[in-house]
């Protein structure tokens, strides 16, 4: 097995030399297109990068202008969770204290009828 090993070795080494050269080569060619490439590529990404500037100005835009409107709607949310709390806590007072309420009018009441 040596002595074929032995035997084949340079042809193996002159195939793998060959695929080495062949790929440098392909290596050295994209290179180049991409040196050639590389003024309208750049160009390509300006204008990328301006199109999307443009577009987060605008959204921006947008935003500033329905701030106040946004702001007198989440306005309106929170005076009315204001009032909702306030209701509930106003409601767990009055249940909280009818027994006592009744109790007071109940006491008023059978002292008047005696």
């Amino acid at each position: 097995m040596d002595s074929v090993a032995t035997e084949n070795m340079p042809a193996a080494t002159a195939h793998f030399g060959a695929l080495k050269k062949e790929k440098d080569l392909m290596r050295a060619e994209s290179v180049r297109i991409a040196k050639e490439n590389a003024p309208s590529a750049t160009l390509h990404f300006a204008a990328k990068r301006e199109e999307k500037q443009a577009k987060r100005a605008e959204e921006s835009a947008i935003a500033k202008a329905n701030a106040p409107a946004a702001t007198q709607y989440f306005g309106k949310i929170a005076e009315e969770k204001k009032a909702d709390k306030a209701a509930g806590i106003a409601k767990a007072q009055a249940e909280h204290q009818a027994p006592a309420a009744t109790q007071y009018f109940n006491a008023k009441k059978a002292s008047k009828s005696s």
